[in-house]
């Protein structure tokens, strides 16, 4: 259930998670690229644009080294 004001239905907001990764490493990641709300929860991690105009765009910065299986 979402609601009619949602940032998710206007295309402002994604929640989701990152194989190999726990939701804790993945809210660190998002909290230090965010200019919006970051959420952390215990299967995933929700971010958004905040209440301004201004995207996700500095996530592009982050480097992630993922172990090798």
């Amino acid at each position: 259930n979402v609601a009619t004001n949602s940032f998710h239905i206007r295309g402002k907001a994604i929640d989701f998670s990152i194989e190999g990764l726990s939701s804790n490493q993945v809210f660190e990641l998002a909290r230090s690229c965010s200019s919006g709300g970051v959420g952390g929860y215990s299967s995933f991690v929700h971010m958004d644009t905040g209440q301004g105009e201004v995207g996700l765009y500095k996530c592009n910065k982050i480097r992630l080294e993922m172990p090798r299986s």
